[in-house]
């Protein structure tokens, strides 16, 4: 029972700290001793790593975060399989949101595969968004064939929240799937009253640094978006050499309404890319 698995958990913690004390106290007590003499890691580790990790963060600046999660990254991957177990069973049994919210995020990051029907359960039947966003990035992350199919009904469910589409959008174009591209494109585009999720999309498409992006970017040189935008999107197309763009980019040097940056930007792009 989920009670059971609950106060196996605890009893999983409370006795990670000894062993490892008794474990370190050990090794010392043998000089010469090599890493290779040391046993196995096992989950209790693991899970205390991990609940270490929740403690400290708390008291971290952003930056610091950041390299604490790295650092934990690092750690959970060098012990192998039991981390993923370990994370697992806070995932199914967590006592508290934030703690499966961390621990699907970093599944996704170790690339768990045995965590697909746990991500995807937590994504169809859960009713808190926040970690239904924290499972689809984790889904994003894992990149395997079996959860491509899941990502593609996340993106096609128009009642989804949009996060959790915009993470599976990203990860079907990082996969090659034209749903990816369009999905982020269209939350670009429907984000426009609200701006929720509207740079993110950019950066993803742009992050793709390929032609699939190339019609999105020619659209939004002449479009009425932000000129931060305009200016990106003009860039890239530069850089990618896509003379396709020498029209919407003629449009724009031409405009009389236009603001002189992004007109000066097309000007170049244009002389750039062979315009005459």
């Amino acid at each position: 029972t989920e009670r059971a698995v609950l106060d196996r958990l605890a009893q999983e913690r409370a006795a990670a700290r000894p062993r490892a004390g008794t474990e370190a106290e050990g090794a010392a007590s043998r000089p010469g001793a090599r890493a290779a003499d040391a046993p196995p890691p096992t989950v209790a580790q693991a899970l205390d790593r991990f609940y270490r990790y929740l403690e400290a963060i708390n008291a971290q600046d952003g930056r610091g975060r950041w390299r604490q999660a790295r650092e934990l990254v690092e750690e959970l991957r060098g012990m192998g399989d039991v981390a993923g177990q370990a994370l697992m069973q806070v995932l199914a049994a967590g006592n508290d949101s934030d703690e499966r919210r961390t621990a699907a995020r970093l599944l996704g990051s170790l690339q768990v595969p045995q965590s697909l029907p746990l991500l995807r359960d937590i994504i169809e039947k859960d009713d808190d968004v926040l970690l239904r966003r924290a499972a689809a990035y984790g889904l994003r992350r894992l990149q395997t064939p079996e959860s491509l199919p899941v990502m593609e009904r996340m993106v096609l469910n128009p009642e989804e929240d949009r996060f959790v589409r915009l993470s599976a959008a990203y990860g079907l174009a990082q996969s090659g799937r034209p749903l990816g591209v369009s999905g982020l494109a269209q939350i670009f585009e429907e984000s426009t009253a609200d701006g929720r999720g509207r740079d993110v999309a950019f950066r993803a498409l742009a992050s793709l640094d390929d032609a699939r992006a190339l019609p999105f970017m020619r659209q939004v040189v002449t479009a009425p978006v932000e000129p931060a935008y305009r200016l990106q999107a003009i860039r890239f197309l530069t850089a990618r050499g896509d003379r396709q763009a020498l029209a919407a980019l003629q449009l724009v040097m031409q405009s009389p309404g236009e603001q002189p940056s992004i007109r000066d930007a097309a000007a170049q792009a244009y002389a750039a890319l062979g315009g005459r």
